[in-house]
């Protein structure tokens, strides 16, 4: 998280200001976004093997 807060310090510092609340939003959307994508298929080691295991005995 400390990553995600310097990455949105930094890109906002560079827009400097925005033209409304919309476009602070969207931006802030757009970076959060772009967060999710990134860590959304990781797992800690170990964990990615019983996965399926998992979600057998959650449907069950």
């Amino acid at each position: 998280m400390r990553n995600l807060s310097k990455q949105i310090k930094k890109y906002s510092h560079r827009k400097e200001q925005f033209q409304n609340e919309e476009s602070l939003e969207r931006f802030l959307v757009s970076i959060f976004d772009h967060y999710n994508q990134k860590f959304l298929n990781r797992s800690h080691k170990g964990f990615q093997q019983v996965t399926d295991t998992l979600a057998s005995m959650f449907t069950e």
